[in-house]
């Protein structure tokens, strides 16, 4: 009786063990990017991607939500009304670590969770984008004088070329194609904040239009604002989420030339998500897996680029990379 009473505890110790090597903690607090203060009733989901499970919890007044998970690869969505949404395609919880707690910072504003968009919406924006497209077409005297200003600033006649853009608005005041290429001109010419002025007259006029928010958002990087140049094209991919992977793709980039490669490897996970053919973010990717030392990952994400670019730009780059990685991460962990 007494051997198998041990027996038992010693069954039961050893499921603990198991339980607490395979769960974990995660503590997660949301606050307001500009204010600092805790931002309650935040939905955070989790989803498994490689068992399907989910879990779902909302932030508490001090900003905070637990959930106990198992170690795994998921899916971590932040979502609250008045705020743009956190979207982390591929978040790894740590079997060397028992609990982690993570803060976010969300900015206010709006946007979109790609992995939740359905065909229809997708549709739906993009019947948008064609909208304006119709919108920019110009007839008679004003078409001349845009064309004779688009024909001017290809030429590098900056001056001129504003002087017929601005003849063709006395015409039509409210036209965003000829706002749009002014607003061009005076970002060739180094004159940025007029070209930021009238990109946001045309995005008044037209604010749907992704491609308006996009070239904001390269004035703002160019001028050395990563936070407005951030917050334009995201938005611009919310408009049209048909290019998000190379919005996303672009905006990796970006961060990466900026030595920021936490914010770039986001931006590339996202450009995987919205279009896994897209061969260019598993190449970038992968190699900021190696940069963190995660080298299982860098390997698969490189092999995928030469599955999907196999004379691809990084195509032999990469079959030069991979037997390193073979050699870094040893005979165990392959």
């Amino acid at each position: 009786m007494r051997r198998f009473f041990l027996l038992t505890i010693s069954f039961l110790l050893s499921s603990i063990l198991v339980f607490g090597s395979f769960f974990y903690l995660l503590d997660i607090k949301v606050t307001d990017n500009s204010s600092g203060q805790p931002i309650s009733d935040v939905l955070v989901k989790l989803k498994d991607l490689e068992k399907g499970r989910s879990f779902k919890g909302k932030t508490d007044k001090d900003g905070k939500v637990s959930f106990r998970i198992p170690v795994g690869e998921y899916l971590l969505v932040l979502e609250k009304n008045g705020y743009r949404p956190i979207e982390i395609p591929h978040y790894y919880t740590k079997s060397t670590k028992d609990e982690e707690k993570l803060e976010f910072k969300m900015e206010k504003g709006s946007g979109i969770v790609f992995s939740e968009l359905t065909k229809k919406q997708i549709e739906e924006l993009k019947k948008k984008q064609a909208e304006y497209e119709k919108f920019k077409k110009l007839k008679g005297k004003i078409k001349e004088l845009f064309n004779e200003g688009v024909k001017l600033k290809k030429e590098g006649k900056y001056d001129l070329a504003i002087g017929k853009f601005n003849e063709a608005l006395k015409l039509n005041a409210k036209q965003p194609n000829i706002l749009e290429h002014l607003a061009d001109t005076y970002f060739l010419k180094g004159d940025y904040n007029n070209s930021i002025k009238f990109y946001e007259k045309a995005i008044a006029i037209a604010p749907d239009s992704s491609e308006l928010h996009t070239n904001l958002g390269n004035v703002y990087f160019k001028m050395g604002n990563t936070a407005k140049a951030k917050e334009e094209f995201e938005t611009a991919i919310s408009k049209d989420p048909s290019k998000g992977d190379v919005g996303y793709y672009n905006l990796g980039v970006l961060f990466l030339n900026k030595g920021d490669t936490k914010s770039a490897a986001g931006y590339f996970e996202k450009s995987i998500m919205v279009n896994k053919k897209y061969a260019k973010p598993y190449y970038q990717l992968g190699m900021c897996e190696i940069n963190s030392g995660n080298y299982k990952r860098a390997k698969k994400l490189l092999e995928t680029y030469l599955k999907l670019a196999p004379n691809g730009n990084y195509a032999n780059q990469v079959k030069q990379i991979l037997p390193e990685i073979e050699k870094l991460m040893g005979p165990s962990k392959k």
